[in-house]
């Protein structure tokens, strides 16, 4: 099964601009319906497979989606997108590899400023490293 990468779209319902990590979770067929569905809802910027962890947990879930949605300008973000990008990044490490995850993070970074170009770009130290 698939998990999508993307931004929602804004309507009445989504009213808060938010980046998209949805997991497709059933193989019951119907992959062109809810690909259709999922496109009405989201811009895709990036799809790729489930891994097989993502896919044991997903056989155990009742729902068909899995959504987990970032928030861009609410707490903690705050319109930060080296944030957004460094959780979206540490958020996939143990399903992901590497090289996918930078891939991810580059593709997440054009769509996020080409949609809100207004969102902060980091100078210099933005986080306590000890």
């Amino acid at each position: 099964m698939n998990v999508y990468y993307g931004i929602d779209r804004l309507n009445k319902i989504m009213k808060k601009p938010c980046f998209t990590v949805l997991y497709l979770n059933t193989d019951q067929g119907f992959l062109e319906y809810h690909e259709k569905k999922i496109k009405q809802r989201m811009n895709v910027f990036y799809q790729r497979k489930q891994s097989n962890g993502e896919w044991d947990d997903a056989k155990k879930s009742n729902r068909i989606f899995t959504v987990y949605r970032c928030f861009i300008y609410e707490k903690p973000f705050e319109g930060n997108l080296d944030f957004i990008l460094s959780n979206n990044f540490n958020a996939d490490e143990n399903n992901v590899s590497e090289e996918e995850r930078l891939i991810i993070k580059d593709k997440l970074r054009q769509a996020l400023l080409l949609a809100y170009p207004d969102l902060r770009i980091a100078k210099g130290q933005s986080k306590l490293i000890f």
